[in-house]
């Protein structure tokens, strides 16, 4: 090869190593970890989400750690809104800059609260339209349970077998 050749290659490898290097530097990292805010306790499985900073349009997604951490890699240098989610606490919404000199951006703790919601009074009714089926399925199983019970206490009357059974009240009027 000759001097010039050399010279070129030499020059193609410093411009790659200079521009990744440079992209390295666009893109950072955005960090943090989700906590109750009474309690201090992590938040295990939160949803947090990466925004455009008008909030139209989300960039990523990710779960909190059962540590209650979360990491964003290789994010482009600009303006973001966080948004944190958790079923039954109230989402929180966060701006969060990256620029193309910052590495890193750690956002620290992200204090949920619960939410709180009432619900009017709920009332559930229904009807029961009681069968003649019905009513024979449970005769013939309580025939049955007085009948097991005067074979094993044989000398005992059925009226004091139906009176200490449990949950059988006897009636001399029943059909």
């Amino acid at each position: 090869m000759t001097k010039n050749a050399w010279l070129v290659l030499a020059g193609i490898i410093l411009l790659t190593s200079i521009s990744s290097q440079m992209r390295a530097q666009q893109n950072g990292k955005i960090k943090g970890t989700v906590v109750e805010s009474t309690s201090n306790e992590p938040l295990d499985a939160a949803t947090v989400r990466l925004l455009s900073s008008n909030g139209s349009t989300m960039q990523a997604a990710v779960a909190s750690e059962e540590d209650g951490a979360f990491l964003f890699t290789d994010i482009p240098a600009g303006d973001y809104l966080l948004m944190v989610t958790y079923i039954g606490f109230e989402p929180v919404y966060q701006p969060v800059q990256v620029t193309s000199d910052t590495e890193s951006v750690n956002v620290g703790s992200v204090e949920m609260e619960e939410s709180i919601i009432m619900l009017e009074e709920v009332v559930i009714t229904a009807e029961y339209n009681e069968s003649k089926s019905d009513k024979s399925v449970f005769k013939n199983a309580l025939s049955r349970l007085l009948e097991k019970m005067r074979l094993e206490l044989p000398n005992r009357k059925t009226l004091d077998i139906e009176e200490t059974a449990p949950a059988i009240l006897a009636d001399r009027n029943s059909q």
